[in-house]
């Protein structure tokens, strides 16, 4: 045990008596806090407690333990005492100090005086004066538990062991005062179990060097300095976390705060400022309580005792639920609770109810307050309850209905799980009353000692399940309310700090820094001010935070300069690929892997703001080819060993083993042999790679020529356009294994597809006529019909592909801007419509029939990225009837006409005055499919 110096803190007032110089101090009974206009300094023996079991009533847990009256054997031992308000008990006087009891003393006369220049009624009676000192302490002992009776404090100088114990107000000697008690306690609507939580209790050892002054009414006694401590309140920090969203304050009651002082319409207090208000009668003193919150109803009921028997009497309900109707955006406190209960139980400090641990918000559910630890020790899960039921399973699918389920995370949390069997909790003890209630119903049942016990205990057991169903609902209705304060103080903070870190961006660009700098760091000044806990900025705090936002800044500069470097090496890139012919850019590997070279990414990656090394261009220029090479022939390669049939190729040189060569020498002849293994190797590959049945597909289609500066590679052999290339090539009369892509467009034959059922497009029935690459792309897109799984293509005669050729869209489109000159770079970043291009060839390079692939190309996927897998538009074929008959009497000419019986009669009528006719002569019919 050990003595501390403690200070008094400067709590709301409450009437307090002198003791008499013989008084036995051990039996002075403690009363609610009092106020302390001087702070006296007390020596207080702390003594270490166990924690408190949960009790088995509800009221209990939520009163706290002020109704825990210790035994004769312990009370001397382990004292209790109520703690300040809440608002008091949290001012900078107590917050690094204990949280002692003040004991006071007063003159009875001074009392007399303030009662009758009082309106309102006058003190509760004053035991333990005069003559009555010894009834009184025996009087205390008796009643114990009323945490209204005044106490009576020591003499100057006097060493009071604080017991749970009060005076008997009967036994004062005024008759007034005795009549006006019977009244008020009469009036007074809870009893002493529905008392309000005044916190954890305090043990100790006080010496009160001087008495203090009788106070009626609230802040009557406060000095200008200490007054707006009071009115203000505390205010409970957005950053005061224990991990994630949890709090150790109650961030609902601060942020309540902090919405009513911080009001346009709120009174700023002066001292002395109510003492008029309470002169007005008690009626219209109702009418003004009740306009104010229900969290400032409460304060005021512990400021004094005056106040608190005013505040709480029977004649105060409507006072506390007009409060509320005048708030709508509070919830409405439950049926079975008080208003000043439930009041007291969500605004005040988030305590845990059994171990008084901070960080233990109310569960809505329970009614209750549980840290982490009481959470795991006094609840149980549902996972759990097979366990706890060992014996009687058929006790839970009823056990679960009819108890509250809480599905709160964790104690310093509003937010909830799912509602689910796997998240659900319930409280230990009425999982056990419950089982024994249960086992006692249907012990009735079975035996049949009732023969209405089954119907009552359905009535029974439904209005349980009603009832919890119900405190489910509000529980998950006040969670989601608690839970939008958190929201809301989050998005207000960030809010204010981002604006607060773009005031010091701007701050900074004044100082010299770079406006590019300042505006890229200030998302991350922003999370900084965020973990430093910055919400505004005065000159100390930003000469104590500069060297980290100056790193932040220092920071983005460094990122800036290296995408400027970045931007330089694709320029000089880009500059290197102008040099070489437009249809050679296709060639090229793209900008980010040419960026990943060890060259660049040196000259880039570059981590100093001072003697920054520049480019060594020549060595670059030199290294450009290498790096083409290499990576075509690697892509090269990786398609050529996905061909079927083909093996790993291995790059592994045979050494030489002449000693009399030098390593030197060795290694050139190394390289050598590399090197001719590489041309024969490229030789085969290129054979194999150019059969037009070496055919890719691409699992990414979107990703094909879309993006040009980057290269994927998921690419695969294709089966099923193999299978169609090879069985098109043999129709021609080609071998599969020699045929190139270069002797197919050659050829340039169209084709029908035989699997494909006649259909109408545009009103006319009838095929499409495909090229052999379409056809390889029909078969692809058809690979998973199973009327496709055999190739079925029919060859069209020459002159049905000269009349499909004749209508036909061209390919590529020359109104699409993907057209370049082959002569110059003009088209590099942009390209231009076909005759635009045409015309730069005219005019820059002075060729006047410019010739398509050799002065103007296309560049296919290069500047379009939508649309890029477009092909033509494919010609229909008209079958049904069928377009095979050509008139012989119309003049040739460069569109080939052919035309179907029902056509060609009224041509020949209108046209040429031929009513009837003849096949050799007015027209001849030509073969639709090759024979």
């Amino acid at each position: 045990m050990a003595d501390v110096q403690v200070a008094l803190p400067v709590p709301v007032p409450t009437p307090t008596t002198t003791l008499a110089d013989d008084e036995d101090t051990s039996q002075v009974a403690t009363t609610p806090p009092v106020a302390v206009p001087v702070h006296p300094v007390v020596e207080a023996t702390i003594e270490e407690t166990t924690p408190t079991p949960p009790p088995n009533d509800v009221d209990d847990v939520v009163e706290g333990r002020e109704s825990q009256a210790p035994s004769t054997e312990t009370e001397a031992a382990i004292p209790t005492i109520p703690v300040q308000d809440a608002e008091v008990a949290n001012t900078p006087e107590v917050q690094n100090a204990a949280e002692p009891q003040n004991v006071g003393s007063t003159d009875e006369g001074e009392a007399a005086a303030a009662a009758a220049s009082s309106s309102v009624p006058p003190p509760l009676p004053v035991a333990g004066t005069g003559e009555d000192t010894a009834p009184a302490a025996e009087a205390g002992a008796s009643n114990s538990n009323d945490p209204d009776a005044p106490a009576e404090a020591p003499a100057q100088g006097t060493e009071v062991d604080v017991v749970d114990a009060a005076a008997d107000p009967s036994t004062s000697s005024t008759s007034t005062q005795e009549d006006f008690e019977v009244d008020l306690m009469e009036s007074f609507p809870y009893t002493e179990e529905e008392d309000i939580d005044l916190g954890t209790p305090f043990t100790g050892t006080y010496i009160v060097y001087e008495p203090t002054p009788e106070i009626l009414f609230a802040f009557e006694g406060l000095e200008d300095d200490e007054l707006p401590g009071v009115v203000n309140g505390n205010f409970a920090s957005f950053f005061e976390m224990m991990c994630g969203h949890e709090f150790y304050r109650n961030y609902v009651r601060g942020a309540t705060i902090r919405k009513l002082r911080t009001a346009k319409d709120a009174v700023k207090g002066k001292p002395n400022c109510l003492t008029g208000l309470f002169q007005l009668p008690l009626e219209v003193l109702y009418d003004v309580l009740e306009l104010a919150h229900p969290m400032d109803l409460l304060h005021l009921s512990r400021s004094s005792k005056a106040l608190r028997s005013i505040i709480l009497s029977k004649q105060a309900e409507n006072v506390w639920k007009n409060a509320y109707d005048h708030y709508q955006d509070l919830p409405r406190p439950p049926k079975e609770l008080s208003p000043p209960k439930w009041t007291a139980m969500m605004f005040d400090d988030s305590r845990c109810d059994f171990c008084g641990q901070p960080g233990a918000l109310l569960d809505f559910a329970l009614n209750e307050h549980y840290c982490e630890s009481c959470q795991r020790k006094y609840l149980v899960e549902q996972n759990d309850m097979v366990s706890v039921t060992d014996g009687y399973p058929r006790l839970l699918p009823i056990l679960y209905q009819v108890l509250v389920p809480t599905y709160r995370q964790s104690g310093g949390k509003y937010q909830t799980y799912y509602e689910s069997d796997n998240n659900a909790r319930y409280r230990r003890r009425d999982v056990e009353e419950m089982i024994e209630t249960l086992q006692t119903w249907y012990m009735t049942i079975d035996e049949g000692m009732c023969p209405e016990a089954g119907q009552k205990f359905e009535e029974w057991s439904q209005e349980l399940i009603t009832k919890s169903r119900a405190i489910s609902d509000y529980a998950g209705y006040f969670n989601n309310w608690a839970t939008s304060y958190y929201y809301n103080i989050c998005n207000e903070m960030s809010m204010k700090q981002r604006t607060l870190a773009d005031k010091c961006m701007k701050k900074f660009t004044k100082l010299g820094f770079d406006e590019r700098d300042t505006d890229a760091a200030s998302s991350d000044v922003y999370y900084y001010f965020r973990g430093v806990e910055v919400c505004r900025l005065t000159p100390k705090i930003l000469e104590k935070h500069k060297e980290g936002i100056i790193q932040k800044i220092t920071t983005q500069k460094r990122e800036r300069l290296k995408r400027e470097r970045r931007e330089f090496v694709d320029k000089f890139y880009k500059d290197y690929k102008k040099t070489f012919k437009p249809e050679k850019w296709a060639y090229f590997p793209p900008e980010d892997l040419v960026a990943y070279d060890d060259l660049f990414t040196t000259f880039i990656q570059q981590d100093t703001l001072e003697n920054v090394e520049e480019l060594n261009q020549e060595a670059a220029t030199a290294k450009l080819p290498e790096i083409r090479d290499d990576w075509f022939y690697q892509r090269q390669r990786d398609l050529y060993e996905m061909l079927p049939g083909v093996s790993a190729i291995d790059d592994s040189v045979e050494v030489p083993t002449d000693e009399s060569l030098t390593p030197e020498e060795i290694d050139k002849q190394v390289e050598a042999l590399r090197a001719q293994k590489k041309v024969d190797l490229k030789k085969t590959m290129d054979e194999r790679m150019k059969r037009a049945t070496t055919i890719f597909s691409c699992i990414s289609l979107h990703m094909c020529g879309s993006y040009p500066h980057v290269f994927h590679t998921n690419w695969e052999f294709c089966s099923v356009g193999y299978a169609a290339a090879a069985s098109i090539i043999r129709q021609l009369g080609l071998d599969p294994d020699t045929a190139a892509p270069e002797d197919m467009d050659k050829i340039d034959a169209r084709f029908f597809c035989g699997n494909c059922p006649v259909k109408t497009c545009k009103k006319v029935q009838g095929r499409k006529a495909y090229t052999w690459r379409e056809c390889v792309t029909h078969a692809v897109e058809k690979e998973e019909d199973h009327t496709h799984a055999i190739p079925a293509w029919l060859v069209l005669s020459e002159e049905a592909n000269k009349f499909v050729k004749a209508h036909e869209t061209p390919y590529p489109s020359p109104r699409r801007e993907n057209w370049a000159c082959n002569h110059c770079p003009e088209h590099f970043d942009k390209g231009v419509l076909l005759k635009t291009a045409k015309a730069h060839i005219k005019e820059a390079h002075s060729i006047e029939n410019p010739v398509t692939d050799v002065d103007v190309v296309y560049l296919k996927g290069r500047y379009e990225r939508n649309g890029n897998g477009r092909g033509r538009s494919i010609f229909h074929y008209g079958i049904e009837p069928t377009c095979n008959l050509k008139c012989n009497l119309c003049r040739s000419g460069r569109v080939q006409r052919m035309w179907t019986i029902q056509a060609l009669v009224p041509h020949l009528f209108h046209m040429h005055g031929i009513s009837m006719p003849q096949s050799t002569r007015d027209y001849s019919k030509i073969e639709i499919l090759a024979g």
